[in-house]
């Protein structure tokens, strides 16, 4: 799987109906269910857009919103995700199922389940903090346990993924 070429888009039109996208997403559902399994209930539209941009100095990789009022009742969908084919073009399917995989963790439900939530990051920080002071700040201390995992696998990570 690849991000399509600019060329591919319609002439008018910054965004592409992705079903690589969409299938790749179902089987990222069935493979982490404790994940992802409240996506089921929703319903998502996987695009691509033709030119991610960028956000406070860093590129736009994908993005992913939720749906209401107009947008809501011509699209009948719940949220839209995309993600960015010139920023990911020649990116292979690994580094496109890892955004993919991101902008999926920003879908879910509000507390009494009922509307399509958006939800924050886990960390927001920057690594010369973490350089400095460890987990010391509270969103640091949130994810330094996925930090202590990876660094027991010192590179294996890599060498065995296979695509979902």
């Amino acid at each position: 799987m690849g991000a399509p070429s600019e060329g591919e888009f319609p002439e008018d039109d910054d965004f592409l109906v992705a079903d690589d996208l969409a299938k790749l997403a179902a089987k990222l559902e069935v493979a982490e269910p404790m994940r992802f399994g409240q996506l089921g209930n929703m319903t998502i539209s996987y695009l691509w857009k033709k030119k991610g941009g960028s956000t406070r100095g860093k590129l736009r990789m994908g993005y992913t919103t939720k749906t209401s009022g107009a947008l809501r009742h011509f699209s009948a969908v719940d949220a839209v995700i995309w993600l960015a084919a010139d920023h990911l073009a020649g990116r292979n399917a690994r580094e496109i199922e890892a955004w993919l995989y991101h902008e999926m963790l920003h879908l879910g439900w509000d507390e009494e389940g009922e509307r399509v939530a958006l939800m924050g990051h886990d960390f927001e920080g920057f690594a010369a903090e973490v350089e400095r002071y460890g987990d010391v700040l509270p969103d640091a201390k949130a994810i330094a346990g996925a930090f202590r995992q990876l660094m027991m696998f010192d590179g294996e990570i890599e060498g065995e993924w296979e695509a979902v």
